[in-house]
């Protein structure tokens, strides 16, 4: 037998389906060589072992990713440092992108080593909030918007299944989608006046072109509008169906694309057309067609260049929604008229599909706040789609209110039921019990930093809208006592 080059890459795997087999060494060959047997192989970054439960991987991708939370550390603690949102930006961006490479196939790994992912965004929620290793997962879930990963890995295979169906008929991950089964279906303003003033000064010869699309809950029954107003002071209306299975923004396209095609037959009759101004509420739309790789514009790319071959300049323009501007709220009402017209029976498109997963994600995750026993995550929630307070405080006092939040605080209330205090009495007073209510209203000790009016505050209220009074107090409580630590607590 004749053994293979030290420096040939040829190597074997024996992949199996069951363990009973892992200890067998089948023999192998090529060109009567023995091809030396490689028991963890990597394919495009992946690392498989022969009963591609991907444990390896994971353990390795878990190193790797440890490495990168480090760098978080050195970024803020809990009185000093970068922000929340901008903490975020960088988990994001650095860690969490690592975590979820190959995110679908990750659904082979078993639920223990899947664990040691969520620990490690788990650990990054904590940098990013400094809360204590006592406060619940929900509430850093909640307070940093990180959903789940269990919950992203679910949406992106299922995306993943959505573009497979939609490859050619020869291409095998077609039929390994198809054998997965039906795919479940589970889961700042611009004012009027700047607005009108940006619109006037395109030139006054230009077509002007107002354009809507809308659908049902944003996931059905969908419809366009278009309105144009052309130079002659003549007016434009129409409308139409998109479909039953469909999305707002491919009703923002199918109006786009009525929109391109009235001027091109005016044009094609012998109107001269010096501009077209199309004006269009859908960012999303407008950076599509702004973007290197505009998806699935055919039809529309093809007559805008058409028309701008015969000297036609296009432009097409956001502008804000719900401020009072004429023609979009007339291509508005276009637009709800044509969803309540028969419609069309259409294939589902990804991008439909796309906004149903996130949609039904978002229900689902909302759902399970608001069901829970700890009505502070559902406000925690809330304060956090409104745009929290908490953003504009420094970093100690943004620490300080989410524990207090939470009530997972440095307060000998809170510290003494988790054994880390043997007292529960107040170290300014010595007379009350050292709580959150206490801290904020009653203690005499900080009466001082105290506005007149707040003692009339809600209580229960308090801690989500007036912080810059909750700083006040938080930090004079810091820089009378010192921030109440203890040696066997540990933040990260």
């Amino acid at each position: 037998m004749v053994q293979a080059d030290k420096y040939d890459k040829n190597r074997v795997q024996h992949l199996l389906e069951h363990a009973r087999g892992a200890s067998t060494r089948p023999r192998t060959e090529d060109r009567r060589q023995c091809l030396q047997r490689d028991p963890l192989p990597r394919y495009l970054g992946v690392a498989l072992d022969s009963r591609l439960n991907l444990t390896a991987h994971v353990e390795q991708l878990a190193g790797r990713v440890r490495d990168r939370i480090g760098l978080m550390k050195k970024l803020a603690g809990t009185n000093w440092g970068a922000t929340l949102s901008s903490l975020k930006t960088l988990y994001v961006t650095f860690v969490r992108s690592a975590l979820e490479y190959a995110n679908p196939i990750l659904n082979l790994a078993s639920k223990t080593s899947l664990g040691k992912l969520d620990r490690i965004q788990n650990a990054a929620m904590r940098l990013m909030t400094r809360g204590l290793r006592s406060t619940p997962i929900a509430a850093l879930e909640v307070a940093t918007g990180c959903e789940p990963l269990e919950t992203r890995r679910e949406v992106q295979t299922l995306m993943a299944r959505e573009r497979f169906l939609r490859l050619g008929e020869s291409n095998p991950l077609k039929d390994l989608a198809e054998s997965f089964g039906a795919t479940r279906r589970r889961l700042k303003k611009v004012p009027k006046a700047a607005a009108l003033e940006f619109i006037d000064s395109y030139p006054a010869e230009c077509v002007r072109c107002y354009i809507d699309g809308s659908a049902t809950g944003g996931t059905s029954d969908g419809g366009y509008g278009v309105y144009i107003e052309w130079k002659s002071q003549e007016t434009t209306r129409t409308s139409g169906p998109v479909g039953r299975r469909t999305c707002s923004y491919e009703c923002e396209k199918a109006a786009l694309h009525a929109c391109i095609r009235i001027p091109k037959e005016r044009h094609d009759r012998g109107d001269q057309l010096p501009g077209i101004v199309i004006l269009c509420d859908c960012r999303s739309l407008v950076q599509n067609l702004g973007g290197f790789n505009p998806t699935s514009m055919g039809d529309i790319l093809s007559a805008t260049e058409q028309l701008r071959q015969a000297d036609v300049r296009i432009i097409c323009q956001w502008i804000p929604s719900q401020v009072g501007i004429h023609g979009n709220e007339v291509a508005d009402e276009l637009a709800n008229a044509g969803r309540l017209q028969p419609q069309p029976t259409v294939p589902a498109t990804l991008a439909h599909v796309s906004s149903l997963l996130r949609g039904e994600t978002a229900k689902r995750w909302r759902a399970a706040i608001e069901g829970n026993d700890d009505s502070r995550l559902a406000k925690l929630y809330e304060v956090q789609r409104a745009g929290d307070y908490c953003a504009h405080m420094t970093r100690g006092d943004a620490v300080q209110v989410f524990r207090m939040r939470v009530n997972h605080v440095l307060l000998l209330a809170s510290m003494s039921k988790r054994g880390w205090s043997q007292s529960a009495s107040c170290r300014l007073c010595e007379n009350r019990v050292e709580d959150v209510d206490h801290v904020l209203f009653d203690c005499p000790a900080l009466e001082d930093c105290r506005s007149p009016g707040w003692g009339c505050q809600d209580r229960s209220l308090v801690l989500w809208f007036y912080g810059g009074q909750t700083s006040n107090v938080t930090g004079h409580y810091r820089r009378a006592k010192g921030s109440p630590t203890s040696p066997d607590v540990r933040m990260h």
